[in-house]
């Protein structure tokens, strides 16, 4: 005798043995989908011979191993060290070393996997001494030959998950209820045929699903990643984890199909009544083998990466576990239950069915309402705008889904609101309406065989659905697209610098145009301190060369609001750019400017800072703010998690404790209050790199003995442009400067990690 709890728990206890082997399942917050967001150099520019490494951001963490970024030279010949590495401080930037570059081009190819488990490569060129011929931008591939390998093997997931919950929902929700004809042990037997063949197509979909990450990771064709190395390598970081966890669950039903199977044949030999009851517990085992197969599969998609991470995983799981239950029910139906009616005869199998039908479209109809719910939510998190389900392939794939779902309920809704009723009615009186009830049925089955091939098709479309990128994550990679060059407006040319800066109380906005083929349009925007456009100036640029050059002076010519004039920058280097300004009936100001040509994209620079700044425990900032007149300088503490002390000069003076402020004026008694925000006061809270756009690298720059990078940007947010001088050793920002219209801030930040003591006023 079968000793069938026996067996379940060891089902249970070897999957959950095997998965707990594999922990490392937490996902991240981050934007869905890793995207290319900047490079060093930038695509398409002129680089130095010396630069050392190439350096690629993406909009989330991504795995890496060393040979998986290559740097190569026009005749094919790799170049770099093949050390390629995520930064310790930032690991959705992935670095490369490379020697000392030769004049020419060179093309760098990527193929990694992102956090969300999806393969993501693509290709960029830059050049030494002589610039890229073709498209500037970097290439990412979407329907490659990997991408679509791996849509077929999420579909065939998919498949495996309807083919095993399907059944077994099916087992338990609906034959369980007492029926007029049972038709459970029949059923059963049907249906352990079709559970294999789910069990076989997960495995299937699994190996597709390895195949193609591997072949994601081998910068070669698939052929390469089907040798046992790369198969192994692949298991590694969290695809990894989640494919073996995947692949432990699969022994729940490997070793319960069995049981069953053994159960029923003992029953026929001799037939036990209790038989049913035994065999529950097995059926139950399954269906949370499924459910937790259906949580690993959101775990390994979009839901993974989007913010909220636990509410997007939760309906993702919601989603996928319903469309098992619903899609896996009609295929119950249409290929399952047709063998049981027929064993039953004509009479019988007409009762089972008008039993079983009714039961199943409450449950389905539950089904439909949580797709639609969970649905709508997916559409805001990765649908930014209505019009990118026109413009984006996600937007497309999601149109088609809904297509092919508007005629699956519909089919779903004949049946359970005018084919079943009457098909019940009809049996109801015997012999009477048998031909009747008989083309009922006929008619029952081509309608569920119909759901049952959309249901297919949505499979197919989902699969292909979870391979691409959100349309969301799509259009913002692409960056702002607004016009306009004024401080506060993205600049639309991508190749272009605008940095900003004070000639007196005047902001002046200057815009260098496409940096990377050597400057031609100087453009200049002016601003009073009250946010005035100044428009009656006399406007002139003087621009110095490297190497002590010769200096040019341009006139600039008003027009549109704007002062613009021609010259060129051809030589790479450090530029000095000084803007003289004259109001009408005011005398002349200037404002200066720095530049190193060719300028490129250090997003990955502003991400590393904020990482580095975030994780300091304390810190002193140096601020001084002017609009024009005599400037406020201000001193700050900061003490990590939720600690500061802010003095102004003598006038006034703030400590932030967690949720208590105190304020007192010239000494005198401190005030209590309540600290505004939410939660109390935290730091660090440094988040530039998230809401910043045109951020680029302008050169290097010593602050007090540190070697900075100077990087620029504009602080959508705010509209301020920021420039930030991050240390090339520690990623921390030394220097601050911000230009907004009628305000000017500088600030110098030291001692970091030094010992502060910050205390509750008595």
């Amino acid at each position: 005798m079968f000793a069938p709890r026996r067996l379940l728990f060891l089902a249970l206890a070897a999957g959950l043995a095997l998965a707990l082997l594999f922990p490392a399942l937490a996902p991240t917050p981050a934007a869905a989908h890793a995207f290319l967001v900047s490079t060093t150099p930038a695509s398409g520019s002129v680089a130095a011979a010396n630069i050392g490494e190439v350096r690629l951001t993406f909009t989330e963490p991504v795995t890496v191993r060393p040979q998986n970024v290559a740097v190569a030279t026009a005749a094919g010949k790799r170049v770099d060290r093949g050390d390629a590495h995520t930064l310790a401080g930032d690991v959705a930037t992935v670095s490369v070393s490379v020697p000392h570059l030769d004049d020419g081009v060179y093309t760098v190819t990527y193929a990694l996997i992102s956090d969300d488990t999806h393969p993501v490569s693509g290709t960029f060129s830059f050049g030494v001494d002589v610039a890229p011929t073709g498209a500037a931008g970097a290439t990412t591939g979407t329907l490659t030959s990997t991408t679509l390998l791996e849509a077929l093997g999420r579909w065939l997931t998919l498949v495996g998950l309807v083919l095993l919950v399907g059944p077994v929902a099916f087992r338990l929700f609906v034959l369980t209820p007492a029926a007029s004809v049972d038709v459970t042990p029949i059923f059963e037997r049907r249906a352990v045929r079709w559970l294999w063949i789910a069990v076989a197509v997960l495995v299937v979909g699994l190996l597709a699903n390895l195949i193609a990450t591997a072949a994601a990771s081998t910068l070669g064709p698939i052929s390469a990643a089907l040798t046992p190395g790369a198969l192994i390598a692949a298991l590694t970081g969290r695809f990894g984890n989640l494919w073996l966890a995947r692949l432990a669950l699969l022994l729940v039903p490997a070793l319960a199909l069995p049981l069953i199977g053994a159960e029923h044949a003992m029953d026929e030999v001799a037939p036990d009544e209790h038989q049913g009851r035994r065999t529950l517990g097995v059926w139950w085992a399954m269906l949370l083998a499924g459910g937790a197969l259906a949580a690993l599969i959101a775990l390994g998609g979009h839901a993974a990466t989007t913010a909220p991470v636990a509410l997007s995983v939760l309906v993702d799981w919601t989603h996928v576990a319903a469309t098992g239950v619903w899609i896996g029910g009609l295929l119950t139906l249409a290929f399952v239950l047709p063998g049981v009616t027929r064993s039953l005869g004509a009479a019988d199998g007409g009762l089972a069915l008008a039993s079983a039908a009714p039961r199943f479209s409450l449950l389905a109809t539950g089904c439909i309402q949580a797709l639609i719910v969970t649905g709508l939510y997916q559409i805001w998190a990765h649908v930014a705008r209505p019009e990118n389900l026109a413009t984006t392939a996600y937007g497309r794939t999601l149109l088609l889904k809904l297509a092919l779902v508007v005629p699956l309920v519909a089919l779903g809704a004949v049946n359970r609101l005018t084919i079943v009723p009457r098909l019940r009615e009809r049996l109801t009186h015997g012999a009477s309406e048998a031909g009747m009830a008989g083309l009922l049925t006929r008619r029952l089955w081509r309608v569920v065989w119909g759901e049952a091939a959309l249901g297919l098709a949505v499979l197919a479309v989902v699969g292909l659905l979870t391979a691409l990128p959100p349309a969301r994550d799509a259009e913002a990679a692409t960056g702002p697209t607004a016009p306009g060059s004024a401080a506060g407006q993205p600049n639309p040319n991508s190749n272009a610098v605008t940095l900003a800066a004070n000639a007196g109380t005047t902001l002046v906005t200057l815009t260098v145009g496409d940096t990377s083929a050597g400057a031609g349009a100087l453009t200049v925007v002016l601003h009073d301190p009250l946010g005035n456009p100044l428009t009656d100036a006399a406007v002139q640029a003087r621009l110095t060369p490297p190497a002590g050059g010769v200096a040019t002076t341009v006139a600039l010519t008003q027009r549109n609001g704007q002062y613009n004039g021609a010259t060129s920058i051809t030589a790479a280097g450090h530029w000095q750019i000084a803007v003289d300004v004259t109001p009408k009936d005011a005398g002349a100001s200037t404002a200066t400017f720095a530049l190193d040509l060719p300028a490129g994209g250090a997003r990955w620079l502003l991400a590393a800072s904020d990482a580095a700044m975030n994780r300091l425990t304390s810190l002193r900032e140096h601020q001084t703010i002017s609009s024009g007149g005599t400037p406020v300088v201000t001193e700050y503490e900061f003490v990590a998690p939720d600690k500061a002390h802010i003095q102004t000069g003598t006038a006034s003076e703030t400590i932030a404790v967690g949720t208590q402020r105190f304020d007192r004026t010239n000494g005198g008694a401190w005030s209590t209050s309540t600290w505004p925000e939410d939660g109390g006061y935290r730091w660090p809270r440094n988040d530039y790199a998230s809401g910043a756009s045109e951020v680029t690298l302008l050169g290097q720059e010593q602050v007090d003995g540190v070697a900075c990078w100077v990087v620029a940007f504009l602080d959508n947010a705010s509209g301020a442009r920021l420039t930030f001088w991050i240390g090339q050793q520690d990623y921390l920002v030394q220097r601050e400067t911000m230009y907004a219209t009628g305000h000017y801030m500088e600030s110098r930040y030291s001692d970091f990690n030094a010992p502060i003591t910050i205390v509750t006023p008595r």
